[in-house]
């Protein structure tokens, strides 16, 4: 009988759960611990410092997270703010001159614009089918991505002939080499 061990109750040292709930509140999904250093990590993400610059930033601030907790923290923050419904203003009155100048597009051969700026400018957004034309005919291709400055688009039709499916993958588009317009289907 020397070798049974008695079971002993598990002691309970330290606080009691209701003292701990009522000393910590648990934290909302919407919380967290980069809120106050948000604006500072948007001006060096915009600035392009790293995960990793970014996390010595704020370990020097006394904030300690990992670089994948600073990388979710941006894609939630992301995501929230393009799923925030934009403000609606009234349509307001446009002149017939203002309206045809509304229609015409921006030219985007030879533009100092970045590609992403084109597009915005011009209305143009993922699914956009534009047709432009040089030396080897026309080309008609649809964007797929507009990132800060680049764009990625997919190669659709080579003079009204689908192109391959090699040809076709998804690439980043330069816009500033032809004139591009939109179109409505993929024939010419």
């Amino acid at each position: 009988m020397a070798n049974v061990r008695q079971l002993r109750a598990p002691q309970t040292s330290g606080i009691s759960l209701e003292r701990f709930t009522k000393a910590v509140r648990p934290r909302r999904g919407d919380e967290s611990c980069l809120v106050p250093w948000h604006s500072d990590i948007l001006a060096l993400i915009d600035q392009r410092y790293t995960l990793n610059q970014i996390q010595e930033y704020l370990a020097a601030n006394g904030v300690a997270i990992s670089t994948n907790g600073i990388s979710m923290y941006v894609c939630r923050w992301r995501t929230k703010a393009q799923a925030e419904p934009k403000a609606v203003s009234a349509p307001r009155q446009i002149s017939t001159s203002a309206r045809t100048r509304a229609k015409r597009q921006m030219k985007t051969r030879n533009s100092r614009l970045s590609d992403a700026e084109i597009c915005q400018r011009n209305g143009w957004g993922p699914g956009t089918l534009l047709a432009g034309e040089n030396d080897h005919g026309v080309s008609v291709i649809r964007l797929t991505a507009i990132g800060d400055r680049e764009v990625l688009a997919r190669h659709i039709t080579q003079n009204g002939e689908p192109v391959s499916e090699l040809a076709g993958r998804e690439l980043n588009w330069t816009l500033t080499k032809r004139d591009w317009r939109r179109v409505r289907s993929e024939a010419r």
